[in-house]
């Protein structure tokens, strides 16, 4: 809590971000005011560590059962997959669509089969669902391409030359190409 009133209170005097030395300083300072000897002392003796208290470590822990009982193991398993519209998420790939489909399958009103209208329209989707993958692929090529060749005639407009340069040279070559662009 210390930090964050901190960064509040930096924030509140016009700062913007965080970067790295203003986190060290306001680290320094929430630590500073976060750990000093009474608040160490107060958390050793709430949990009843310093000075040894074992009644309030040991009321303190929560007991789990050694060996449960084979009534509760029973109740833990599920009887059917759960399918209900609170559970269901729109399928986005052929994944998720096809655990979908297994899903429909399994259900116990459903035991002989799936809807075949249903069935339709998941086969239709699994169809779409990868069409639009392939296309997807074969777009990408091209915009890659198209990205690299943008990028290398930028690059080469800027090309100023091959020897060393001092910051002097530097502008005096940029204000050289920028004549040269004006004239254009």
């Amino acid at each position: 809590m210390a930090y964050r009133e901190q960064v509040d209170l930096m924030y509140r005097g016009g700062a913007e971000t965080v970067n790295k030395a203003h986190f060290t300083l306001l680290y320094s300072r929430a630590h500073n005011i976060a750990l000093t000897s009474r608040n160490i002392r107060s958390g050793w003796s709430k949990t009843g560590i310093f000075p040894f208290n074992p009644r309030k470590v040991f009321d303190s822990m929560q007991q789990a059962p050694v060996n449960p009982a084979p009534a509760e193991i029973a109740a833990t398993v599920p009887t059917q997959p759960a399918l209900s519209p609170a559970s269901l998420k729109t399928p986005t790939n052929t994944i998720s669509l096809a655990a979908l489909q297994s899903k429909l399958q399994e259900r116990p009103e459903n035991v002989a089969h799936v809807d075949p209208y249903l069935q339709k329209i998941l086969n239709a989707a699994k169809r779409a669902f990868a069409e639009r993958e392939l296309l997807k692929d074969e777009n990408d090529a091209p915009m890659q391409q198209n990205n690299e060749k943008k990028a290398r005639k930028h690059a080469n407009e800027r090309k100023i030359g091959n020897k060393v340069m001092t910051f002097e040279d530097i502008v005096e070559a940029r204000k050289m190409w920028e004549r040269a662009e004006a004239d254009k």
